[in-house]
Formats: C-alpha cells, structure tokens, sequence
C-alpha cells in the first residue's frame, strides 16, 4: 500500500469519527437515552431560545416611482410667428415668465380700431336715448343701438386677450423642461410651445393591494427612501377609491419637499409608511415551519417540554429576523431542531438563552 492510498484512509477515518461524535455542527438531530433514565425513552435534543413580546410599529412598504407635482404643455391660443424665446431650456421659471413671445403684426392697430369702434357706438346709443325723450325714437332703434354697443364691446374683449395672447407665460414656477420651437418658428392655435414641471414638491406615485389598502389614509406621514442613503419625509396626499382593473391596486400619491430641485422626477424610491403599533416578537426566520394544514407557525415548548405548533402572521421583518404575532406574552422557541419534531413529542432542550 502506497503512501497516498495511507492518507487517504487516515483522512476518511478521521471524518467518520468526527460525524459519529457530531463534531461537524451544533449536534441538535440527535437522541440520548439519558435524557430520560426513568422511562428509558429517546428525546430529541433541540436548541430552545425565550422570547418576549414588545411593542413593534408596524410599517407598510410599498415600491413606487418620483414624478413632477405638476406638467404642462404651454399651446398658443393664436397664430404667430415666434419672434422670442427669453426662457432656456432647464432653467427655473417663474409664475408669469414669458416662455415664448409671437409677433404683434397688427394687433395693436385691431385693438386700437376696436377701442374707436366702442367709443363711437356709446356716443350713438347716448344720442338715441337722448332724442328718446324728445319721442323722436322708437323701442326698436334704441335696441339696435345698444346692441351694438354690445358687439363693440365684444370686438374689444377679443382685441385685448389676442395681444395678451402674445405672451406665452408660465402658470406656476417649476423648470422648462422642454421647449419645442425657436425664433422664427410659426406656431398655429393650439400648437404646444413649450413645457414646464413643478418639482417641489415632488409627487410619489405607488401601488398598493387591496388587502392593505385601509390601513392608509390621507394626510398620514411616511419616509421615502431615494436610494445611496437620501431619504425624504412626505405625506399621503391622495388614496384612490377604485382599483386600477389592470392591476387591481390601488393608486397611493404621497409629496415630499425638494428644495432646489436635486431629487428627480422618474426615480425608483421605497415608501415606508408607519401603521398601528402591535405586540410582536422577532424571530429569525429559519425557525418558521408549515404544519400539515400548511399554516404558517414555529415550535414552542411548554413547560413539561412538550413540543407545540403555535400558528403565526409575520407582520414585519428587519436585519435580525422577522417580527410575528401571534404567540403568548413570553414564549420558549425552538430554534434548531424543529425540522424534525412533531407536536406533542417530549423532547430534550438545550438552552440558548434569550431571543434577540
């Protein structure tokens, strides 16, 4: 026999001493007629841990995506040619900044012919009232002569807002975000000039099943998480009645502020929204079992060490494990072993101390 085919062996009868004494783990899965001299009978040795209940604050998650408060395409409201566009694109604006700004042509002389026209007509409508007294007019002609006072004062309505027209402004301050013409560009009625966000506030858009959907409510406050460690407080600003039918959930907005504007519209973000606060332990998660109803549970032990199932909701979870109620006030927990137990076995426990 070769000097590889002696190590090899050595090493082989190494390993099968080492699994025998159950040197390779924590030694759970295994039986010991010590545990129970009395009787005689084999209990499984299991790792227990206590916990006790604290109060835990549940919090909802929700998935959702950044967009502008407010968007809006600027149109033309008359026809003309573009003679300027003082506002660069992606700069902030104002409140009645002039976005884009169309040729006068003749405006101003049509405004300026409409004013004489409703001047001259009120000097006619006071002529007939005044011969009126004298009865040198009749009911019909002083009706004509008011209702051309009427259409003058009409023509200069429409004179005025075709000039005010001129000027394409901005409707609130937010950024130009688009701007779709240039000098010398011609912009028909209702062609869009330009287009301007609001971004602070910064709307929140996200999702949420029908099943979770009462446990939010407007005006309740929530982090917003941005990602590479920004994080913003906002507010629900609106929870829809109906669900989306595509989906069938339901559209949750939230607002946040956005100071200088550095977050961006169009960005995943995590919502944590705070709920009602419960009694609750953690666990960690490897100690959730099914039972064969398929219930979700883990495996206590009572006093005179009998193994129990004790069904579970998980209604929260972090770095350390996952929060569940559920369970008594103070619970024994079995935390290795439980794969291969059954309720109501006896069985032996090693203790590991407090849950935590």
């Amino acid at each position: 026999m070769n000097r590889n085919v002696k190590i090899a062996l050595a090493i082989a009868a190494i390993l099968v001493i080492w699994f025998a004494t159950g040197l390779l783990g924590n030694g759970p899965l295994t039986r010991t007629p010590a545990d129970s001299p009395a009787t005689g009978e084999d209990r499984f040795l299991v790792r227990v841990e206590h916990a006790r209940a604290v109060d835990y604050r549940r919090r909802l998650s929700v998935r959702g995506i950044s967009e502008p408060n407010r968007s809006v395409r600027l149109k033309a409201e008359i026809s003309g040619r573009v003679v300027a566009v003082p506002a660069a694109k992606g700069r902030p604006v104002s409140a009645g900044e002039v976005i884009c700004r169309l040729a006068e042509e003749d405006r101003q002389q049509q405004l300026t012919e409409a004013r004489s026209a409703l001047e001259r007509a009120r000097m006619e409508y006071q002529g007939v009232l005044r011969l009126k007294k004298s009865g040198l007019q009749s009911e019909i002609e002083i009706a004509r002569a008011r209702e051309a006072v009427d259409r003058a004062e009409a023509q200069l309505k429409r004179r005025q807002l075709a000039v005010a027209n001129l000027d394409i402004e901005a409707p609130f301050s937010g950024y130009l975000e688009e701007r779709y013409v240039e000098v010398g560009d011609y912009l028909a009625s209702g062609q869009p000039c330009a287009r301007v966000v609001e971004i602070d506030p910064l709307k929140v858009l996200g999702h949420v099943a029908g099943d979770r959907i009462a446990m939010i409510r407007e005006g309740q406050a929530a982090s917003i998480d941005f990602g590479q460690g920004v994080e913003r407080r906002g507010r629900v600003t609106y929870v829809a009645r109906t669900p989306d039918p595509d989906t069938k959930t339901y559209r949750v907005e939230l607002q946040t502020d956005n100071p200088g504007g550095r977050l961006k519209a169009g960005t995943a973000v995590n919502i944590s929204i705070p709920l009602d606060s419960i009694e609750a332990h953690r666990v960690p998660s490897a100690v959730l079992s099914l039972n064969d109803a398929g219930d979700l549970g883990v495996y206590l032990v009572d006093d005179d060490n009998t193994a129990r199932f004790a069904e579970v909701m998980i209604v929260g979870e972090d770095a350390r494990g996952v929060w569940v109620s559920g369970l008594p006030e103070t619970a024994t927990i079995i935390t290795l072993g439980q794969e291969y137990i059954s309720a109501g076995q006896t069985v032996a426990i090693e203790d590991g101390g407090e849950a935590g």
